[in-house]
């Protein structure tokens, strides 16, 4: 994706983690969860379910966790977190 693309979507590269990370969020704290290709956790709504669930998500997208957790991001995703 180019510079003016990824721009024409997003304000900021934060905008695009909080995008991110409201999309992850609001799927595991959905009422209406579903079994997925990596994970099942449709009949589960307890803590313990929703941070592993979480943490699944964030293992599909792992590569993209340094950036996540560096700098000034960290904020915005341990805001969601």
């Amino acid at each position: 994706m180019g510079r003016t693309t990824f721009y024409t979507h997003f304000e900021t590269k934060d905008a695009l983690l909080e995008s991110f990370c409201a999309e992850i969020f609001e799927h595991v704290f959905s009422d209406e969860l579903y079994k997925e290709k990596t994970h099942d956790f449709s009949g589960e709504h307890d803590t313990k379910a929703r941070v592993t669930h979480i943490l699944y998500h964030l293992k599909e997208h792992i590569e993209y966790l340094p950036g996540i957790l560096s700098g000034d991001s960290d904020t915005v995703f341990m805001g969601y977190f």
